[in-house]
């Protein structure tokens, strides 16, 4: 986990590091596509159906709501929407506060620039891959003879075994205080019960791909974005939507791999143009398909 970061004594804490860096980019706002597979409905308040993970993975608005940026719109009209928002809520009284769902301020943001979690920490595997990488095994005959009892049973461990991870990640955190449940969002500290967990893992259970695929990429969330990328791209759950960036003519639309860096190219030259002309339809690599993955993988507004 590290120490405290001291500029004197050359330590580094990596748990406070690393909160830092997902609390300054924009991959820290809630999507669309992450609140859909939470179960939170039109509008954004949860209700009996939301995942008990949403308050552990992000903050709400002051009125309890979880909002996602509305990716049709364009930047100007995102931000002027918060802006407007943000205007109310210093008429109520309410300071600071966002309008959009962030990353929870207690797990990983803290409230001010460069605070942090610093009891955060990296992972490379957790329990909750492995149950649901069982589960969708035993879905789709990966390896093994298809079996809905043993994919519902690994199914269940892998939902369960998430939620503990992120609340862990929650209650456990350095900017934890006692009833307090975020910087942000002004709302009641209501801890779920492992009861909790399974229940929520019994009733979202279906014996298909999507629905065991959903879940593994929900769990890899903000910690693992990388992995969550490459379950849409081999599976194309769950279902994500981009709007075209017009500002950018080689890639408007979202990559199917990463090309070479330019290390490469500069350095391992041959090598690397010998590989491009084997593997490259077209000159950059970002449209060039893995042959694990699926050749479209999300939609377009």
């Amino acid at each position: 986990m590290g120490v405290t970061a001291d500029t004197q004594t050359d330590t580094f804490n990596f748990g406070k590091s690393v909160a830092q860096a997902l609390a300054g980019r924009g991959e820290g706002a809630g999507s669309q596509a992450m609140l859909d597979a939470m179960n939170v409905p039109a509008g954004g308040v949860p209700d009996a159906n939301t995942d008990p993970r949403l308050p552990a993975i992000y903050d709400c608005n002051p009125d309890g709501e979880y909002i996602a940026y509305n990716n049709a719109l364009s930047d100007t009209e995102i931000s002027n929407i918060a802006d407007e928002k943000n205007k109310e809520y210093v008429d109520r009284g309410i300071n600071p506060a966002n309008y959009y769902c962030y990353i929870d301020s207690i797990a990983v943001a803290g409230w001010k620039t460069y605070e942090g979690n610093s009891n955060l920490h990296g992972i490379w595997i957790s329990a909750a891959e492995v149950a649901l990488s069982k589960a969708e095994a035993y879905v789709m005959g990966y390896g093994v003879t298809a079996n809905e009892a043993l994919a519902k049973e690994n199914f269940i461990n892998g939902v369960v075994f998430s939620e503990e991870y992120f609340w862990n990640l929650k209650l456990n955190s350095s900017l934890a205080k006692d009833g307090n449940d975020s910087f942000n969002g002004y709302r009641e500290l209501v801890v779920p019960t492992t009861d909790d967990f399974t229940a929520y893992a019994e009733k979202i259970w279906a014996n298909n791909q999507e629905c065991v695929a959903t879940q593994l990429w929900l769990n890899h969330c903000f910690m693992n974005e990388l992995e969550a990328w490459n379950v849409t791209r081999r599976t194309g759950f769950p279902s994500v939507k981009f709007a075209r960036d017009t500002q950018v003519s080689d890639y408007p639309t979202p990559p199917n791999r990463l090309p070479y860096p330019s290390d490469e190219l500069n350095f391992n030259r041959d090598n690397c143009q010998a590989a491009i002309s084997t593997n490259y339809k077209e000159s950059t690599g970002y449209y060039t398909n893995l042959f694990w993955a699926k050749e479209v993988y999300y939609s377009l507004y």
